[in-house]
């Protein structure tokens, strides 16, 4: 998958979009980087130089063919505004019996990836669980 990908940074940056679709299952945003050392590990693995992720995604059409690519692949999708309300219904139930809100977070991001869904940011998922 990664390795018929034109180019040092569209390998690389595909690659990391891989992995955090996987783990933490969300996309990373705009301007994030990924920490030097995840970086650096999954550079080595395509004998590639880190500086290459920086060429990453200067061309948005590539970004979101490679989104649309790996959510198809991985039967995930993207979080929408009736997940929001459908996640809040179901957030209802459960705060009925777990007072803890760290431990009701949880709870909802396990039915998100349950449902196959990508993860929004944290102010969508503290919404929510408020």
């Amino acid at each position: 998958m990664v390795s018929i990908r034109r180019g040092p940074a569209s390998q690389l940056g595909y690659a990391m979009t891989l992995l955090y679709m996987r783990w933490p299952w969300r996309v990373l945003g705009a301007d994030e980087t990924p920490p030097a050392s995840v970086l650096s590990f999954v550079a080595r693995q395509f004998d590639v130089s880190e500086a290459a992720w920086h060429d990453y995604g200067r061309r948005e059409p590539t970004l979101r063919a490679h989104l649309a690519d790996l959510a198809r692949r991985m039967g995930y999708r993207a979080f929408g505004r009736a997940d929001f309300q459908v996640l809040a219904a179901f957030d209802m139930l459960v705060a009925q019996t777990i007072i803890q809100p760290v431990q009701l977070a949880g709870i909802v991001i396990d039915e998100m990836r349950h449902r196959h869904l990508l993860l929004p940011p944290v102010t969508v998922i503290e919404a929510i669980v408020r």
